[in-house]
């Protein structure tokens, strides 16, 4: 049948199919490219994006990090005075007149260490 076919058809003809098939091809393998050069570039496009992001989460986090570490010497340094002050406190001579040498020495010592 096929063989029928290419009897009853010119030379001519059968070349003029075969470029047209050439043809055919050759645009659909150039859309396939254009195709897959856009899907590319899309993804390329996303993934500096995504890299800017990124840069800008890490940047934060580091900040939030430096924010927590102030933070934490600053309730440091809180409860370290506290702690002073409840020193003080737990020494500290019965009338307000009477100056106990000691306690006056704790109270000196416990200043000194909150400095």
């Amino acid at each position: 049948m096929m063989g029928e076919a290419a009897n009853d058809c010119t030379a001519q003809q059968l070349i003029d199919v075969a470029q047209w098939l050439i043809a055919e091809k050759t645009f659909h393998t150039n859309y396939i490219h254009a195709s897959m050069y856009r899907k590319q570039m899309e993804l390329t496009s996303q993934l500096c994006e995504a890299q800017k992001h990124s840069e800008h989460l890490a940047a934060a986090n580091t900040e939030l990090q430096e924010r927590v570490a102030t933070l934490t010497e600053a309730y440091a340094a809180l409860f370290g005075e506290a702690m002073n002050l409840a020193e003080i406190k737990q020494y500290k001579p019965t009338t307000f007149h009477n100056s106990d040498p000691q306690w006056c020495a704790r109270v000196v010592a416990a200043i000194c260490r909150s400095e």
